[in-house]
């Protein structure tokens, strides 16, 4: 009986077989990886994006809007707001006054600074809009504000991602 072992051609070829196939299955993985990091960085930028927007329409739903005034002649835009929350009693209940008119309380401001979107006198954060990100307000008429939002998010492999939007918001309490 005659005993048969591998060649060594033959362990070379199997080998090579071999790492062919965990390379190809390494490329699989890294390529996996990257556009999975690239979409969740996209979702992260849309997060933002919509935690800004869902902030400034809560605000402007219970606040009236102080500055920007300018829509009547030559609007500009601007990088912060001037709010004036409704004032409210116990119960929810607005407070109104002699002639029926709601009465508002002292004004507070959103501003874009540092890349972020925050309420400075209670460094409420609403948005992280990264290094090259923007957000500028121009009233455009009496009972219209518009946002016009930049974000910029870098991600793995420095892959970057941006959004430009604009956003209009009707304003309720003027």
């Amino acid at each position: 009986m005659k005993r048969r072992g591998a060649t060594l051609l033959e362990l070379v070829v199997v080998g090579s077989l071999f790492l062919a196939m965990a390379a190809a299955l390494w490329m699989i993985h890294d390529a996996t990886v990257t556009v999975e990091r690239r979409v969740s960085l996209k979702v992260d930028v849309d997060r933002e994006v919509f935690a800004a927007v869902r902030h400034i329409d809560a605000c402007l739903r219970e606040c009236r809007l102080v500055k920007p005034a300018d829509w009547y002649s030559n609007p500009q835009p601007v990088d912060s707001l001037e709010l004036q929350p409704l004032r409210v009693d116990a119960s929810g209940q607005p407070v109104l006054n002699s002639q029926g008119v709601p009465q508002f309380g002292a004004p507070y401001t959103i501003a874009f600074q540092n890349q972020q979107l925050i309420r400075p006198d209670t460094k409420k954060v609403m948005a992280r809009l990264g290094r090259g990100g923007q957000a500028r307000f121009l009233r455009v008429s009496q009972g219209m504000l518009q946002m016009n939002l930049e974000i910029e998010k870098i991600g793995f492999r420095n892959q970057t991602t941006s959004r430009q939007l604009t956003f209009k918001f009707s304003l309720f309490n003027q």
